[in-house]
């Protein structure tokens, strides 16, 4: 893997775990709601 590609890659992932945190936070917080 070229430089430029796996450095995308970090953005990329990186990206995703913030995304993922984002959803279970909100989940969190309608899980809630509902109770």
């Amino acid at each position: 893997m070229n430089k430029s590609a796996y450095t995308n890659f970090k953005k990329e992932k990186r990206a995703y775990l913030i995304v993922k945190k984002l959803v279970l936070i909100n989940l969190g917080i309608i899980n809630k709601d509902n109770k």
